[in-house]
């Protein structure tokens, strides 16, 4: 019996030391900076346009590159039809999926958000709701991108 709880108690300590672990990395380890975090919205006059969307991509640009390609992209679903302001966004690079990640971090962006009819990547589709705002400094933390536009 002896023999079991010392086990126990060795197998209790060995766990609890892990768990402290994880949680000092997560507090001291190195975090990834922030490219920019707000609020999407979408316009009123589009409410009637969102049935059956249920893909949402946001876009990351670096405005001083000759590139058309973006830097950057994060996918979501959406599980409700958007109203309003329907989502906070925060964009970093374990949250998005950088394109080319050679390049270095934007100092000022044009980010796209953008409801995706078919769900695919790619250009603006017909169908897709997109808005987009531009001269977005790096590391801005009240980004709010209305999408107000039906692309035809």
């Amino acid at each position: 019996m002896r023999r079991k709880n010392r086990f126990l108690i060795g197998l209790a300590i060995a766990v609890a030391t892990g768990l402290i672990a994880v949680v000092a990395s997560f507090q001291f380890g190195q975090t990834s900076p922030l490219f920019a975090k707000g609020d999407l919205v979408l316009a009123p006059e589009l409410n009637d346009k969102v049935a059956g969307i249920d893909t949402l991509y946001i876009i990351v640009f670096d405005e001083e590159s000759p590139m058309p390609m973006p830097y950057g992209a994060t996918r979501f679903k959406v599980r409700e039809a958007p109203v309003g302001q329907f989502m906070h966004f925060v964009l970093t690079n374990e949250s998005m999926r950088v394109m080319m990640g050679e390049r270095p971090e934007p100092k000022r962006m044009r980010i796209k958000a953008r409801l995706d009819m078919d769900g695919n990547a790619g250009p603006d589709q017909p169908g897709d709701l997109v808005g987009e705002v531009s001269g977005v400094p790096f590391g801005s933390r009240d980004v709010t991108i209305t999408i107000a536009r039906r692309i035809e």
